[in-house]
């Protein structure tokens, strides 16, 4: 029996995210084993289990949720993992190594120089847009991700306007994969009775617009919030101290799938004073327009003037979240245009996020 070569898939965070599930899932039809290797990142977290199907394994110390906070906190912890990760590199041979974060990169360079071992560098979040940095730093910050990804085999953005963000001189080497959540069918709405059903689901922090959207529910009686996901403590105990929330903590892909299909509308705000929430390509956006759900977006997202030819989003300003009820109630009691809506979103997903067109780019990157 030929035994499968290994690919290790990591972050520095403790599960692998959708995107990340995406590509181990090809690697696997291509004959690899698929590992995950992450940080022990909350207290509930152990060093081995499975998710999504695939071995997790976890290195270092117990690495805590800074969101953006205590710079030299965060640099001795990451230090610490990435020494973790090359000795777990060392000790299970892999013949694929998949980074997802610039902070990853240095000991996958290393090793994969040293034993001459493929690498490819699936950018999640550009370095440069994550923090706001006076321009030159933003520069130098860019200038840094342009030269790991020239180390790197290949590379792979969400979006186009993510890979203009980049150094010219290292853009030959990326490629576009969008945040397709896989071959989803249209699932029918729910009907409307008495309660505007909203889902959000992913990381959780204060700048996507929870606060906002749970001052909405609260406000709004005939608004419904169910929130998943994990992410910085204080956001979480914030959530649980409302009755009108429902929280389902951390849920599986295919769970919050199921979650969006409840849902009337998904919201997916970003607050523009970061740069990064801006160029934000989230996988919830690509979920809500596969199972056909409208959107909730702010104008100052760079992904909606993608969208401008299709009727699947409502579109506010970040600032007038808390007073988008009466907007939604009043599309949700007209049928026959919420459902054209719906049917919208899927077209822009039929047209824009086509699965096979993402599977496509990946087995060519992987295959190489």
């Amino acid at each position: 029996m030929k035994v499968k070569k290994t690919a290790i898939f990591f972050r520095n965070g403790s599960r692998p995210v959708p995107r990340a599930v995406r590509m181990m899932k090809v690697a696997e039809n291509l004959g690899y084993n698929s590992i995950f290797c992450g940080a022990l990142r909350g207290s509930e977290i152990s060093k081995n289990d499975k998710w999504d199907g695939f071995d997790v394994v976890r290195v270092g110390s117990n690495y805590p949720f800074l969101s953006g906070k205590k710079f030299f906190t965060y640099i001795k912890y990451t230090t610490i993992f990435c020494f973790g990760l090359y000795q777990y590199f060392r000790k299970s041979k892999p013949k694929l190594l998949v980074a997802s974060d610039f902070e990853v990169m240095l000991p996958a360079i290393l090793y994969s120089r040293l034993y001459k071992i493929r690498l490819i560098y699936n950018i999640h979040d550009n370095l440069s847009q994550r923090y706001n940095v006076p321009f030159f730093i933003a520069y130098i910050l860019n200038f840094f991700e342009g030269i790991v990804t020239l180390f790197a085999e290949s590379a792979l953005v969400p979006e186009g306007f993510r890979r203009d963000s980049l150094p010219s001189w290292c853009q030959n080497k990326i490629h576009i994969v969008k945040n397709t959540p896989g071959d989803i069918q249209y699932i029918d709405p729910p009907k409307f009775e008495g309660k505007i059903k909203l889902f959000y689901g992913g990381w959780l922090d204060w700048g996507r617009g929870i606060e906002e959207l749970i001052y909405l529910s609260e406000s709004n009686s005939e608004i419904e919030l169910v929130i998943a996901g994990s992410g910085d403590a204080e956001v979480v105990s914030y959530i649980k101290k409302f009755n009108s929330v429902k929280y389902l903590g951390h849920i599986s892909h295919q769970e919050s799938l199921s979650e969006t299909a409840k849902a009337h509308f998904i919201p997916s705000f970003y607050a523009p004073s970061t740069i990064i929430n801006r160029y934000s390509a989230s996988n919830k956006l690509a979920e809500s327009l596969a199972i056909g759900r409208p959107l909730l977006v702010n104008s100052e997202m760079e992904i909606i003037k993608s969208f401008k030819d299709y009727d699947c989003y409502l579109e506010y300003q970040y600032s007038d979240i808390k007073q988008i009820g009466p907007s939604l109630l009043l599309l949700i009691q007209n049928r026959e245009k919420y459902l054209k809506m719906c049917n919208q979103s899927k077209k822009l997903f039929d047209a824009q996020y086509t699965w096979s067109v993402a599977k496509k780019t990946m087995i060519s990157l992987i295959r190489r």
